[in-house]
This record gives structure tokens, sequence and C-alpha cells, in this order.
């Protein structure tokens, strides 16, 4: 299967896009159309952007599977969106020292708190 840069893809009958329509350990799609036209998304930005073919290499540190739901990839420089890192990727939360304390910007989800 090759994906098309205009291709949409439309998650097959019945399958949720909710996170039940995932594997809980894997992460991976449990319906294997979707998973399959996912995998060939993925390959093609993969490709594109010069990152390993395969998705769930843990250095990615981000769900791509989440950003293939919401129909967002890279954008021309080939960066994925923010909203999409895990907990791990080193760039997610920036701490910046201020006079109240060390404040916590989120990358992913746009908050800021002050760290304990």
């Amino acid at each position: 299967m090759e994906f098309k840069e205009d291709m949409r893809h439309e998650p097959p009958a019945g399958d949720s896009l909710s996170p039940s329509g995932r594997d809980e350990k894997t992460g991976k799609f449990r319906h294997p159309l979707k998973e399959g036209i996912f995998q060939a998304w993925y390959k093609y930005h993969a490709k594109n952007t010069g990152i390993s073919p395969n998705p769930d290499e843990l250095q990615h540190h981000y769900d791509y599977r989440a950003a293939f739901e919401k129909n967002q990839g890279p954008d021309e420089t080939g960066h994925w969106p923010a909203e999409y890192r895990k907990a791990t990727h080193p760039k997610r939360f920036i701490r910046t020292q201020t006079e109240h304390g060390i404040q916590v910007y989120d990358t992913a989800t746009g908050r800021r708190y002050i760290e304990e």
C-alpha cells in the first residue's frame, strides 16, 4: 500500500477513534486495515523525513498513531507537532528559573506550572 500526499484516511467502519481502538500493550490499532493504512502513512513520512521506518522504536518519543488519527504529520521542515511528544521526549518539558521558582512548560499540552 502506498501513501499519497493528498490521501486522507477514514477509519474503518465500526472502529473507534477512542483509545479503546488501540491495543493497550502495543499501542497499535486493533483493526488490521486501520493499522495497515497507518503503516503506509508513516512509511511515507519516514522516507521523506529520514527517520526510522519503524514507528514503534523507543528513540522516537512520539505517538505517531495519535498524529495519524488527527491527520497531522510533520511540517515542511520535518518536525512533528509537539502535542504528540511522549513524556520521554527530551524537549517535552522546558524548565526556566523565575523569581517564583522553576517554571516548567509542557510543550505537548501548553501548560505552565511552577516546579516544587
